[in-house]
């Protein structure tokens, strides 16, 4: 295309450096078998940044990878650089094309859980500045620029989704089930890859002021679920969504105060992955979104109609 438009389009090529990030399988995306990318390994990727400099169509300014998300052990980033300014050192000694921009792709996790443990930003910028200047002059490369791509780590905290409880099923010794106004088809995650959430009776809540790193920060005790043992007036429930399948699960279990018909279920930290994955899977309108700032609130995205959902078809049989 940029040849056709006479133009030199400026890219990265994105290396494949076989690093398995210790977080959920699908969302493992540095691997050597991953669909993403060139593999450093059997001179994949030295023959891609061959033809990138041969091309009169583009102009290569880097490299890049990712390696997963939702990671907390940040020291994969050190062994992720590591291996690009090796292949960095490589392109130059075999092709004498100097790689000055690197990009090491995102993945920093974010609090979900009350036990969960993520690295501050901070903390990964100190590892990051550290093995690039290490590796950099072990192996006499100049990296100029370096990228990082901190999506969920920037945005995840910053959403909740309320659902309704529409229906309360206990079954004695077995489950006790919250079905709510959604499910699946507004937040995915927990179907496609076992994502855990944390979650909380926001109408018996005296005052949520906002949500920190996955925490509901209030003046007053909010009814919030609980990670340790039943006490008094909790019970443990499963949120399940309303769609036509048993997997269509929000949070397998979780101890909450006794929930009642019409209680505002809050799902803490979907900001990120759950409304840009939302669908219209059985036939579902999409939410509305709001936002909410210094006590003003505002529709950002108008809840879709059954309308909007058929605006597109057209007549079956065309006479």
């Amino acid at each position: 295309l940029a040849g056709q438009k006479s133009i030199k389009q400026k890219i990265m090529i994105r290396i494949t450096p076989g690093i398995e990030a210790h977080t959920h399988k699908y969302i493992q995306t540095g691997t050597l078998e991953s669909k993403f990318g060139f593999a450093i390994n059997d001179n994949i990727a030295i023959n891609a940044v061959k033809k990138a400099v041969e091309s009169d169509a583009v102009e290569l300014t880097g490299i890049h990878a990712h390696i997963g998300s939702q990671i907390f052990n940040i020291e994969a980033y050190d062994k992720l650089i590591e291996k690009m300014i090796f292949f960095i050192r490589d392109v130059k000694n075999s092709l004498g094309v100097d790689i000055k921009h690197l990009n090491i792709g995102g993945g920093l996790g974010i609090k979900y859980l009350p036990d969960d443990m993520p690295a501050e930003i901070k903390d990964l910028a100190k590892v990051v500045r550290k093995a690039v200047n290490k590796y950099s002059k072990e192996n006499g490369v100049k990296i100029e620029k370096v990228y990082l791509e901190p999506g969920r780590s920037i945005i995840g905290n910053a959403g909740i989704t309320l659902y309704e409880a529409g229906n309360i099923k206990e079954i004695p010794k077995v489950r006790n089930y919250i079905a709510i106004d959604g499910g699946m088809s507004d937040n995915i995650r927990p179907v496609l890859y076992q994502a855990k959430y944390s979650a909380y009776i926001a109408n018996r809540a005296f005052y949520l002021k906002s949500i920190e790193k996955g925490e509901v920060k209030k003046t007053k005790t909010a009814a919030r679920g609980k990670s340790s043992g039943i006490q008094d007036g909790q019970k443990m429930y499963s949120i399940v969504g309303k769609h036509c399948e048993s997997g269509d699960v929000i949070i397998d279990r979780i101890k909450l105060p006794e929930v009642k018909l019409n209680d505002l279920i809050l799902i803490s930290c979907t900001g990120a992955y759950c409304y840009s994955m939302s669908s219209n899977y059985n036939g579902q309108p999409k939410s509305a979104v709001v936002a909410v700032e210094d006590g003003s609130s505002w529709l950002w995205v108008e809840r879709q109609s059954y309308d909007d959902l058929v605006a597109k078809d057209k007549k079956l049989y065309q006479k």
